[in-house]
């Protein structure tokens, strides 16, 4: 059991990273040894489904809000945040030992951005609206296709599911 609670913290922290880079940071950049002992310990809730997603939302620190992320995202590495937003893109991609890695970008009503790093498919498509449960990682950022950039939190997803508006 152990070694496939290490395994899931592995995977998502290799994703994180990988993403981080897509978006333009330089390689070698450190996954928070504080999240991936969360994702370890917590490893059952990676991905949260049925009965488990309610044990992944008891776990959210409800006072957690992206300002306190965008501030000083190291407090809040062992934490688990809650929010809901539209998904501007979703990928899935099929890696190796991994299986399916989704990787969601949600902002929400106060536009802020979440890159959501999810292991497994979702039934979600793009405009869906979704809320998401999971830890964040790294504060990250890419450039607009129309100009301008994007600040960026990339959460390692625990829940995601559509949302009723």
């Amino acid at each position: 059991m152990e070694s496939e609670n290490n395994n899931v913290a592995t995977y998502l922290s290799m994703a994180v990273l990988a993403l981080h880079e897509v978006n333009g940071f330089k390689a070698g950049e450190e996954f928070p040894p504080e999240s991936k002992a969360f994702l370890a310990k917590y490893a059952h809730l990676f991905p949260a489904t049925g009965e488990k997603v309610k044990e992944a939302k008891q776990l959210v620190d409800q006072n957690v809000q992206p300002k306190h992320i965008n501030k000083n995202i190291s407090k809040y590495h062992a934490s688990m945040i809650q929010d809901k937003g539209t998904v501007l893109s979703i990928e899935e991609e099929e890696i190796p030992e991994m299986g399916t890695v989704s990787v969601l970008h949600v902002v929400n009503d106060e536009e802020h951005s979440y890159q959501v790093v999810y292991l497994g498919g979702l039934d979600i498509y793009e405009e869906d609206t979704v809320e998401f449960v999971g830890v964040p990682t790294l504060l990250s950022g890419f450039d607009n296709v129309s100009g301008g950039y994007t600040n960026s939190i990339i959460i390692a997803g625990s829940y995601v599911g559509k949302s009723a508006n």
